[in-house]
């Protein structure tokens, strides 16, 4: 999408695309940590306590989505 700026639901405005920066390392971390306990054989419920873990300091609601999202990251992966 063509944009200079975005207005976000939380915070203040933002340059395109640099706003989304860090929610794509988060993303990024998330899906390779769920890779990485996927092929070492790690179940989901174990999974949730590590996967993501090294971008908490950046989330103030951490505790309340990371475990949503990474159920999510990993039921989509454990099927590649």
């Amino acid at each position: 999408m063509r944009a200079s700026r975005v207005v976000p639901g939380h915070g203040p405005l933002a340059q395109w695309p640099g706003a989304l920066a860090a929610e794509r390392v988060y993303l990024e971390r998330l899906a390779s940590d769920c890779r990485d306990l996927i092929k070492r054989g790690v179940p989901l419920a174990a999974a949730l306590s590590f996967a993501g873990t090294s971008e908490k300091s950046h989330w103030e609601l951490f505790e309340e989505y990371n475990a949503r999202n990474a159920t999510a990251v990993y039921s989509e992966l454990e099927w590649e």
